[in-house]
């Protein structure tokens, strides 16, 4: 009697596939593109289905929610990327590296002009007193040091991290 219910069973199933409206469906690659389109651009590696999604406070939310949905996305993936990269994978990496000027392009610095701008910018009031303590050793450096009229700092590498140099 089982035996009877089960291959009637079956055969329902059997004539319920055959009325489908497309047995068997074809999907193209052209067809297939319209599925996802990532937002902005597209990273190098292929992406994982699975979105990555986390809680933050209000204020956070409020900055990334400020962007527009494409920068947003953009943005979110680049910082998550180079977090992932720098702390869990030990990776370096630099996203958008800051252009290096050539050597002719640099003017050269007039002492007199940084020692005014470093004074308009310690008289900011809410400076960090780290920052502060490192313009103040700078801005005595200066004054201290025996520079006479005339003489130019010239930026040598500031995105390497060189510091400085006077020219006489």
């Amino acid at each position: 009697m089982l035996s009877v219910i089960y291959n009637r069973l079956w055969l329902s199933c059997l004539a319920m596939v055959s009325k489908m409206p497309n047995p068997n469906p074809r999907q193209t690659e052209e067809f297939k593109k319209h599925w996802f389109k990532p937002v902005g651009k597209a990273p190098p590696e292929k992406l994982e289905r699975k979105p990555v999604a986390v809680a933050v406070g209000k204020s956070i939310y409020a900055a990334i929610y400020s962007l527009d949905r494409p920068d947003r996305i953009t943005w979110l993936r680049r910082v998550i990327t180079e977090a992932a990269r720098r702390e869990l994978l030990g990776q370096a990496t630099v996203s958008n590296p800051p252009a290096t000027p050539a050597a002719p392009s640099n003017p050269p610095l007039d002492v007199a002009n940084l020692v005014q701008v470093l004074t308009e910018v310690l008289s900011v009031p809410r400076l960090p007193a780290v920052a502060r303590k490192r313009l103040e050793a700078l801005l005595e450096s200066l004054s201290r040091s025996n520079v006479g009229k005339g003489t130019n700092l010239v930026q040598t590498g500031r995105s390497t991290g060189e510091s400085i140099g006077i020219q006489r």
